[in-house]
């Protein structure tokens, strides 16, 4: 069932872990003061840099563990021995106050808010292997969590190619695909000049 009384257009920002989702959504987020994100939360730790409500939730295990059992989440899963999971009462408020809101979701999270959501359109974001691999290694991440991450990167890249609208986000191009994500955001619903479905490749 949907969820009632929204207003706002949803675009969901999904593709391969180190895809550069944060920062476009970052980035979406400045160049439109009106719209708002969906933080989404977690139980991993944060990591150096990052700030409790601003990139995530930062919820330990019981927290997660309350807020499920009260049926608080409209999606959640577990990455990387991690959970994951969005609040429905986010989504309800930021649709209802902005006209454009953003969430980073993966696949998992994509499918359940397409059953439970309207108004929503899905942004695949990608980069090639050796660029992910590149972004692996400036994260220090240990060696097991970037060899998982790595692990899912072509089932991560199907997906992404499959959403509304995909752009490959190489390192040196940040540019050039805000660029293409703006057109998109200008002419989604557009079915001369701006078609639902369409693929940037190369910004």
């Amino acid at each position: 069932m949907a969820l009632s009384n929204q207003t706002g257009i949803l675009f969901i920002i999904s593709g391969p872990s180190g895809s550069g989702k944060t920062t476009v959504c970052q980035r979406l987020l400045a160049n439109h003061q009106e719209s708002a994100r969906v933080i989404t939360c977690t139980t991993r730790a944060p990591r150096p840099g990052e700030a409790n409500g601003r990139e995530y939730r930062f919820f330990d295990d019981e927290e997660f563990d309350r807020r499920l059992a009260a049926g608080e989440f409209l999606e959640w899963a577990t990455t990387y021995g991690k959970r994951y999971g969005s609040l429905i009462a986010d989504y309800a408020a930021a649709q209802a106050e902005h006209p454009l809101v953003f969430v980073v979701l993966d696949e998992v999270g994509v499918k359940a808010a397409r059953l439970k959501l309207t108004d929503l359109r899905t942004i695949g974001l990608g980069c090639s292997l050796e660029t992910l691999k590149k972004r692996m290694a400036t994260r220090q991440l240990p060696a097991d969590e970037a060899a998982r991450r790595l692990s899912t990167y072509h089932q991560e890249m199907a997906f992404a190619v499959s959403c509304d609208f995909t752009v490959m986000n190489e390192d040196g191009r940040l540019d050039a695909t805000m660029a293409s994500i703006e057109r998109y955001l200008l002419n989604w619903d557009d079915p001369v000049s701006g078609p639902v479905h369409q693929t940037a490749r190369r910004a």
